[in-house]
């Protein structure tokens, strides 16, 4: 993935169908802004899918009565919609850092993307 606009003989990514409103926009923004190779259109493609799936999970529990539901056994947990949406957007947030991209102010002539982790992974140490 680059940085760098398409060139004359490449053709920017077709948005694929069946993707609704904020699907559209996270494709349509991460094709025109990066150049992607396929496996990294097929990541933005879920990425845009799961914004998608997240709307509908977030209209889902505002209609719902309450945030939570009494189970089977008479347990009270949360709404399955809340729990589903919050499962969706971590695995769309880990998607969309495998991609590695550029903060705006990282941006150069390379397309380079630097690697961070979290501290919480901490270091490898050698071995003892």
């Amino acid at each position: 993935m680059s940085t760098s606009t398409y060139e004359p003989e490449q053709q920017k990514p077709r948005r694929p169908r069946g993707l609704r409103k904020s699907g559209r926009e996270i494709w349509d923004d991460l094709t025109q802004r990066f150049v992607m190779h396929p496996h990294e259109l097929s990541v933005v493609l879920q990425i845009a899918r799961m914004a998608d799936r997240l709307d509908q999970l977030h209209t889902e529990a505002a209609a719902a009565s309450a945030t939570t539901v009494i189970d089977q056994v008479g347990r009270e947990s949360a709404h399955p919609a809340i729990v589903e949406a919050r499962q969706t957007a971590l695995a769309q947030a880990r998607l969309v850092a495998s991609l590695r991209l550029p903060e705006d102010d990282e941006s150069d002539a390379t397309g380079s993307r630097p690697q961070r982790r979290g501290g919480s992974r901490g270091f490898y140490g050698g071995a003892r």
